[in-house]
């Protein structure tokens, strides 16, 4: 959904039918978020342009947000001073008895704090570098030719010719990279990961 676009009514119908009877992934949980999951949030947010950058609200939405409050008392009337957080004192605490037993244990699918060639990848001049390969080869496969048109969808990569994880000075070089499809990518020597396939 494009940003500042709205859903129409038919749409917004649609949507709740679809959720009628399924329960929220959240329903009956509590607690807070610990410093842990904390740090892994901001690491995957780094590189990425906020979609609320540059966004302002409408003299409409203004005038409704003010009278929506109108009659409203503020929550810090006749109160002095500084005021103490709701949650002060309980950081790091279950606030849930249930989820007590969990504490301190390592979930299964955890994978530590995110490798440095994942941020890499997550980065703005990543981004970058990956749009320039895609401009020069006009958003066309280099292999076989297939691209986007005439009602056909083709998933497009940016291939790195001399691999990311061995030549870490190349990795933002536009003569390193091609423009390949999925299933093209999929016949390189690197593609997967694949440990000990690729020889320098």
């Amino acid at each position: 959904m494009k940003l500042n676009s709205k859903h129409t009514e038919e749409t917004k119908k649609k949507m709740s039918l679809a959720r009628l009877g399924v329960e929220p992934i959240n329903k009956g949980k509590k607690g807070i978020i610990s410093e842990e999951t904390r740090k892994k949030m901001s690491l995957a947010k780094l590189g990425k342009r906020s979609r609320r950058i540059g966004f302002k609200a409408s003299k409409e939405t203004l005038i409704k947000l003010r009278e929506s409050h109108l009659g409203q008392k503020a929550w810090n009337k006749g109160k002095k001073g500084l005021q103490v957080a709701w949650n002060k004192g309980i950081k790091g605490l279950h606030l849930s008895p249930s989820t007590e037993f969990k504490k301190g244990i390592v979930p299964w699918n955890w994978r530590g704090i995110t490798p440095i060639n994942e941020r890499i990848r997550k980065s703005l001049e990543y981004k970058l570098w990956r749009m320039a390969v895609f401009e020069r080869d006009n958003y066309t496969c280099v292999w076989c030719g297939a691209k986007n048109g005439n009602g056909k969808s083709v998933v497009l990569n940016a291939d790195h010719i001399k691999p990311f994880a061995f030549y870490p000075e190349l990795r933002f070089a536009i003569d390193n990279g091609r423009t390949l499809c999925v299933d093209c990518h999929k016949t390189t020597n690197t593609w997967g990961r694949p440990k000990g396939k690729y020889k320098k």
